[in-house]
């Protein structure tokens, strides 16, 4: 069955966790959209929250239950997801719901991920919940549904810092593509691919390699498409056992790693092999 029956009720248990979450399929709105109803319940009451289906997706589940424990009390937590098929593949939404005892939603952020290969988790959300870093549900004045204002879009990613614990790095979309560090305390913006025309950066590959004794971080961007004139940059990025990130600007402004593809003009360094073998090079010299 594509949707459950109305009465069909996902429970999770009061014996572990004091607020308990029902989620059942809701009313579509004015424009035809689908939602799912989100309740959470314990013994000061009930909050019920609009979940909507994006995309094509068909479904929504709950993926996981929660619980925090802040200097200011426990927070009571669920995560839930939905898949959406796209022109680029499958799009996971991945969306947190948080409740203080009194039922107040606390924290709701969804985080859209391109092509997830595992269930996404934020390395921070402990400490962003506790923090309250995130904006609770809002309601949609037109429509009367609730949205979770909080959205990230993770074109590519998270990685792992290789060799540095619980540190990552991800490609998140926001009027252009920003390179983020992703730790327990929160989210760094090392850098930012901007939008050059009309079109969109887009990473098209990431690895890690030494050079001169130093740990880097390698991209490349590219701008366009594949049939018509496209743009690459090679970027680099310095970073040390603490996962400390800062640019490599010897590579960063090396003419050699940069250029477009189009009208008979070529670029040299359009994969992993390639870049390697170049920076090995330079760097032995």
């Amino acid at each position: 069955m594509k949707y459950f029956s109305l009465l069909t009720f996902i429970f999770i248990s009061t014996n572990v966790y004091a607020t308990e979450f029902y989620l059942k399929p809701g009313m579509e709105d004015i424009d035809g959209t689908k939602y799912y109803t989100l309740t959470a319940k314990n013994s000061n009451g009930q909050k019920n929250i609009d979940i909507a289906l994006e995309g094509n997706a068909n479904t929504v589940t709950i993926r996981d239950r929660l619980k925090f424990y802040c200097k200011w009390g426990t927070a009571d937590g669920i995560s839930i997801g939905m898949s959406s098929q796209t022109g680029d593949g499958v799009m996971t939404i991945y969306s947190y719901y948080f409740f203080d005892k009194k039922l107040s939603n606390i924290f709701a952020k969804s985080y859209a991920v391109m092509n997830s290969k595992t269930p996404y988790t934020p390395l921070s959300l402990n400490h962003s919940v506790c923090r309250h870093e995130g904006e609770g549900v809002k309601k949609d004045n037109r429509t009367g549904k609730d949205y979770v204002e909080n959205y990230e879009v993770i074109a590519d990613g998270p990685f792992v810092l290789k060799d540095v614990p619980n540190v990552h790095i991800k490609y998140v979309t926001d009027k252009g593509l920003n390179l983020v560090k992703e730790s327990e305390l929160g989210d760094a913006t090392i850098d930012t691919y901007k939008i050059k025309g009309n079109l969109s950066p887009v990473n098209l590959s990431v690895f890690f390699m030494v050079l001169s004794s130093e740990m880097n971080i390698i991209n490349l961007i590219s701008w366009g498409s594949a049939r018509d004139r496209i743009c690459y940059k090679v970027y680099a990025y310095t970073y040390d056992n603490k996962g400390d990130i800062s640019k490599n600007i010897a590579i960063n402004d090396d003419v050699n790693l940069s250029g477009c593809e189009g009208n008979g003009t070529k670029f040299n360094y359009k994969n992993t092999t390639l870049i390697k073998k170049y920076l090995n090079k330079i760097f032995k010299e």
